[in-house]
């Protein structure tokens, strides 16, 4: 009996394939920012932020996201 499991490979639920650079035809898929929300205890959370640049001021970013998350929140 032949039991080939065809979902153990590397797969990004939050890749989108449809995005193509259209100069050479490859993936851009490595351009993508992805923030995620970890509910926590009651109304805390934990947010991830992945994909960001290496120019980016990192200080500056999370002091303007505090004071934009103050007013959604």
């Amino acid at each position: 009996m032949n039991l080939a499991i065809q979902n153990l490979g590397i797969n990004d639920p939050f890749t989108n394939e449809n995005i193509v650079d259209k100069g050479n035809g490859k993936s851009n898929a490595t351009n993508l920012i992805h923030i995620r929300n970890q509910q926590r205890n009651g109304r805390k959370s934990v947010t991830t932020v992945q994909g960001l640049g290496k120019t980016f001021d990192l200080k500056k970013m999370v002091r303007a996201l505090k004071k934009v998350i103050l007013y959604i929140l």
